[in-house]
C-alpha cells in the first residue's frame, strides 16, 4: 500500500480528490490536511511516498513547505497542485518540487500520474537509492555552459539564442524540460525541444530557473571528478548530435527528433548522479539488468522529473534496447545506435564502457542494410 498526502486549505477542494480517488483506495491509503503546519506534523507521525501541495495557503504556503519537506524527508516525492494564478509562488518552488499540476486536475490525470511515478519505482528498487535521487534539487552543470547563459541573459538575448546555449548542458536540459511540459504550465503538447522550452517559458522564467542552478554549476567534488565531468558531458553531447542526425534520417517527426536529441544528451545522466552521490551505487555502477543500474537511476530522476516517456525509455534501455516492452522506431532506436556507432569509431572514448550494438533489435526493425550504410558514411 502506497501512501499520499495531500495539502489544501480549502476543505472543499481535499473532499472532491478523497472522491476522485475512491476508485484507488486498495492500492493509495490518502490522509488529507489543511495546512502546511499540519502536513509536516503529518510527516514526522508516519512517512508518506507522495506529498501534493497547494501553493497559496496561510501561514506556511506551498513553496516553504516544500522547501522543509525537501530538507527534512528527502525521500518524499513533492508535487505542487495549484491554480494558474499562483505561478509567482510556483516560481520560488524550482528546485524543491518534482512536478507541478494545475486545478482544475482531471481525476484520470492525477491517478495516471500516480501510476506512473510508482512504476517508475521497476527502475530503481532500492529505497535507499530512491531516497538519495529524490532528495535531489537539480544535476551539475557545466561551468562555461552556466556562464555563457547568464552573459547572454545580461545582454538581452532571445529565449530562443538563450535556448539554444542551455541545449548542450544535461542539468539545464533537464531541469528547464521539467519545468516547461508541467501542467502547471499548460502546454498543448510535449516539448522536447530546449530551444522551443525557452521560448515558451520566456525570459523570467529561465531567469529564475538559472538561479535555482546556481549551487549546482558551482558544486564540484575534486579535479579528478571535473575531469570525468567534462569527459562525460563531451560523450553525451556526441551521443545528442548524432542521434538527431539518425532519427532524421529515418525520418521522425520533428518531437521525435528533439527527444532523440534531449534522450541523447541525458542517456548518461545516471553517471553524474553516481558522481555526485556514491552512495547510490549499491553495489557497482553496471550490472546485467537495468534496475538500479546507471541507466535506470538515471530514466527514474528524468521519470520523476515528469520528463516525456520517449525519453525515459532512451535513457533507461540505452544499452539493453530489446528490454523496452514499447516496439518499433523511437528515440531509443536512435539513442542506442548512435552510442554503438560512436563506441565502434572511438572506443576509447566512451566514459562508460563500450557499447555493443543489438544486432537482433536492429535486425527486428529491419535497419541492417541502413546500419550498415551509417557505418561505411560515419559520420552520418
Amino acid at each position: 500500500m502506497k501512501h499520499l498526502l495531500f495539502v489544501d486549505d480549502e476543505p472543499r477542494i481535499l473532499e472532491g480528490l478523497q472522491r476522485s480517488l475512491w476508485g484507488l483506495r486498495h492500492e493509495w491509503a490518502a490522509r488529507f490536511v489543511t495546512s502546511g503546519e499540519q502536513a509536516i506534523a503529518a510527516l514526522q507521525e508516519s512517512l508518506c511516498e507522495i506529498l501534493i501541495v497547494d501553493m497559496r495557503m496561510p501561514f506556511m504556503d506551498g513553496a516553504e513547505l516544500l522547501r522543509q519537506v525537501q530538507k527534512e524527508h528527502p525521500s518524499v516525492i513533492r508535487l505542487i497542485l495549484s491554480g494558474q494564478s499562483d505561478q509567482e509562488s510556483a516560481y520560488r518552488a524550482v528546485g524543491y518540487a518534482h512536478q507541478y499540476l494545475s486545478k482544475p486536475c482531471e481525476p484520470a490525470n492525477l491517478k495516471a500520474t500516480f501510476k506512473r511515478l510508482h512504476h517508475l519505482c521497476t527502475l530503481c528498487d532500492t529505497e535507499s537509492v530512491r531516497s538519495v535521487l529524490t532528495g535531489l534539487r537539480g544535476l551539475p552543470t557545466q561551468p562555461q555552459v552556466y556562464q555563457e547563459v547568464c552573459t547572454a541573459l545580461r545582454e538581452g538575448s532571445s529565449p530562443k539564442a538563450i535556448g539554444s546555449i542551455m541545449a548542450h548542458d544535461p542539468g539545464m536540459t533537464s531541469r528547464i524540460l521539467q519545468l516547461v511540459n508541467s501542467s502547471f504550465f499548460g502546454p498543448r503538447h510535449t516539448i522536447n525541444s530546449v530551444e522551443l522550452a525557452a521560448e515558451y517559458l520566456g525570459i523570467e522564467v529561465i531567469k529564475v530557473l538559472m538561479e535555482s542552478l546556481d549551487h549546482c554549476s558551482r558544486a564540484t567534488h575534486g579535479e579528478d571528478a571535473d575531469v570525468a565531468h567534462e569527459r562525460l558531458w563531451k560523450h553525451s553531447l556526441a551521443v545528442a548530435t548524432l542521434a538527431k542526425a539518425i532519427a532524421q534520417d529515418l525520418h521522425f517527426s520533428p518531437a521525435l527528433i528533439d527527444a532523440a536529441f534531449a534522450a541523447g544528451l541525458l542517456h548518461d545522466v545516471g553517471m553524474l548522479l553516481l558522481g555526485m552521490e556514491p552512495e547510490a551505487a549499491p553495489h557497482s555502477a553496471e550490472q546485467e539488468s537495468v534496475v538500479n543500474s546507471h541507466a535506470g537511476m538515471g530514466a527514474y530522476l528524468l521519470g520523476l522529473w515528469g520528463l516525456s516517456d520517449p525519453i525515459v525509455e532512451a535513457v533507461a534501455y540505452h544499452h539493453e534496447p530489446h528490454r523496452c516492452i514499447q516496439r518499433g522506431l523511437s528515440p531509443l532506436t536512435a539513442v542506442h545506435l548512435a552510442e554503438a556507432l560512436l563506441s565502434a569509431s572511438s572506443p576509447g572514448e566512451n566514459p562508460v564502457k563500450l557499447l555493443r550494438r543489438d544486432d537482433a533489435y536492429v535486425e527486428a526493425l529491419g535497419l541492417t542494410q541502413q546500419v550498415k550504410q551509417w557505418e561505411r558514411n560515419f559520420p552520418i
